[in-house]
């Protein structure tokens, strides 16, 4: 470190530092010449920077292992935009963190108006609140989600942040769509074969356009 000195006049850097029980610990060096030849040294224990740093790395990894899509936005901010997002929210909405990060979160996902309605009043008044809403990738494949947000305060008081964390309900939501619709067609197989004013022809052709319907078919033969 003292011979880095001589070509600028100044070394930066990380030393490991020594007490004198003979411990060590991590430690920012600056070494100045100064004009009459001598040396100002300063050292700055790193001990408690690196530990939190390290606390931020492990958060940030449990965060981004999760199984859901975790977002923080800025209120204080115009547009209350997104500061942070893990792994998972790039999965679920198809945007990396470049793209996401700084932008107003309903820029990238589209809620049905009354749902931003209700988001939008929860941020303004501060309050927690969760909804169910459906948006579209990129590539335009249809996706669904649990969404909750929560607010984070300081110790003030004062709003500073929004947690929001995405589950998603795709499969759930196809699901229910298929039973709807199967619930639909039976019904309608029901009504069409319990109708005594209808012909068997007409049963017949009842129940080959219900068919062709819930198949997505454009013919249906007997």
């Amino acid at each position: 470190a003292f011979a880095a000195v001589e070509p600028e006049g100044h070394w930066r850097g990380r030393v490991a530092g020594g007490r004198p029980d003979g411990t060590t610990f991590p430690a920012r060096l600056s070494l100045t010449r100064l004009d009459d030849g001598r040396l100002v040294c300063t050292v700055r224990d790193e001990t408690e920077r690196l530990a939190q740093q390290r606390e931020l790395e492990l958060k940030e990894r449990a965060m981004d292992e999760a199984g859901v899509g975790i977002h923080i936005t800025d209120p204080r901010q115009a547009g209350n935009p997104l500061v942070y997002v893990n792994e998972q929210f790039e999965q679920l909405t198809g945007y990396d963190r470049a793209e996401a990060l700084g932008s107003d979160p309903w820029s990238l996902q589209q809620p049905d108006p009354e749902t931003l309605t209700t988001l939008r009043e929860a941020v303004e008044a501060g309050e927690p609140v969760q909804v169910e809403l459906s948006d579209s990738r990129p590539d335009g494949e249809t996706y669904y989600v649990d969404l909750s947000m929560t607010p984070v305060r300081d110790e003030d008081g004062t709003l500073t942040h929004f947690i929001g964390v995405q589950r998603d309900i795709t499969g759930r939501k196809q699901r229910e769509q298929e039973q709807a619709a199967a619930a639909t067609v039976f019904e309608r197989v029901y009504r069409v074969t319990t109708d005594p004013a209808l012909s068997f022809e007409e049963k017949v052709e009842g129940l080959l356009a219900a068919g062709r319907e819930y198949l997505d078919l454009p013919n249906g033969f007997l």
